[in-house]
């Protein structure tokens, strides 16, 4: 009995003492004191996963099948090096391509808008690349021959297979608007994979298939250009360039895209000029219109001081002029003068014909001789 009785006193005795791990009171449901043990650890709830810790985010640029638009990708992986092959996931699966930058941190830790990199591409991965390429040669030449056996108006461009060869995709050109269902159908049955055929513009088509343009060198689009930038014919007109289609239209048949790249310059050029008129015009004391002003006044100062010079000059030579050829110029006013009036008083003058008809002139009387002569003289007789 007194084992029995010392058990049962140990156990209210454990009971009333505090226990190790204590709520610290926070709960309001048992009666630990509060404060008790605060540096204790409290232990998670059940049901709550931990929380987790965050990782560096790293941004990568990556480019597929050496094109040159880059796409973003993030990894986790900081120490991924340039010019690497890796596999990125894409909308239409994992593709194949290689880095061309080197890691960037990222901050916020926001991926919105970045595909992901999934790994370092393997032997096997570099080894299922290369089969694809021959087996979309395959799939490009069986996908020409249904096209020409249905007449669809279509122009095929290039093919391209994922990575795990679970989607195709057909990349072709039209003017009008298609209807390839069966053609699609036929290529699923044919392939034994997902199909799908997306519709591309002349520019796009020119950058997939490459060349060299009128510069010599290879096309802006395939070398280094990312996106296409709107090009119209204003841009040559401001630029003064000939406007005949063939020396400024590009491999696609479209403006050339070198149009553009010196377009900013003229613009900004263009605003500054109107900038300048616009505050000379407004009176605003600028820099720019300073100087304008003290040109302006400058050359305006200069060209009236050379006026008065000439004038003045002009007046002493007048002056100092000897009155000899005063004389020799009024006499020549003189005799141009009465040689003018003896032209005008000529009876020939057709401004006189009228008083020459009024008025004839009269005719000088006839006076008789002193003597007449005699018979005899008359016939030559002599007295």
């Amino acid at each position: 009995m007194t084992e029995i009785i010392n058990k049962h006193e140990n156990s209210e005795t454990s009971e009333k003492t505090p226990s190790l791990n204590p709520c610290a009171g926070h709960c309001g449901e048992c009666s630990c004191p509060s404060g008790a043990n605060d540096a204790a650890k409290i232990q998670p709830v059940a049901g709550l996963t931990p929380p987790v810790t965050t990782q560096p985010v790293y941004q990568i640029h990556a480019r597929f099948r050496d094109r040159s638009k880059l796409i973003n990708c993030y990894s986790f992986d900081g120490g991924i090096k340039e010019d690497a092959n890796c596999v990125v996931a894409t909308e239409d699966g994992p593709q194949f391509g290689h880095t061309v930058k080197l890691p960037k941190l990222i901050a916020d830790g926001k991926t919105d808008g970045l595909m992901k990199l999934i790994r370092i591409a393997t032997t096997e991965d570099i080894k299922h690349y290369y089969e694809n390429i021959q087996k979309e040669k395959e799939a490009y030449k069986a996908c020409q021959q249904k096209i020409e056996e249905k007449n669809i108006e279509m122009k095929l461009v290039e093919v391209d297979y994922s990575l795990d060869r679970s989607k195709i995709v057909f990349y072709f050109t039209a003017e009008k608007r298609t209807d390839f269902r069966e053609l699609v159908k036929d290529l699923a049955y044919l392939l034994k994979a997902r199909i799908e055929m997306r519709q591309i513009g002349v520019r796009d088509e020119a950058k997939m298939l490459g060349g060299y343009g009128c510069c010599g060198r290879e096309l802006c689009c395939v070398s280094f250009l990312k996106d296409f930038v709107p090009v119209t014919i204003k841009m040559a007109k401001e630029q003064h360039l000939p406007l005949n289609q063939t020396k400024i239209s590009g491999m696609c048949g479209r403006l050339m895209c070198c149009l553009a790249y010196e377009q900013g310059q003229y613009d900004s050029i263009k605003k500054a000029a109107l900038a300048n008129t616009a505050s000379v015009q407004a009176g605003v004391n600028t820099p720019n219109s300073a100087v304008v002003q003290t040109k302006t006044a400058a050359a305006t100062s200069f060209s009236s001081n050379k006026r008065q010079n000439n004038r003045q000059q002009r007046g002493n030579n007048r002056q100092n002029r000897p009155n000899k050829e005063r004389e020799q110029g009024n006499n020549s006013k003189q005799g141009q003068k009465s040689w003018y009036n003896s032209q005008n008083n000529r009876p020939n003058n057709p401004n006189n014909r009228e008083t020459a008809v009024l008025e004839p002139r009269k005719p000088a009387a006839v006076q008789p001789p002193a003597s007449f002569p005699s018979e005899s003289e008359e016939n030559g007789e002599k007295k």
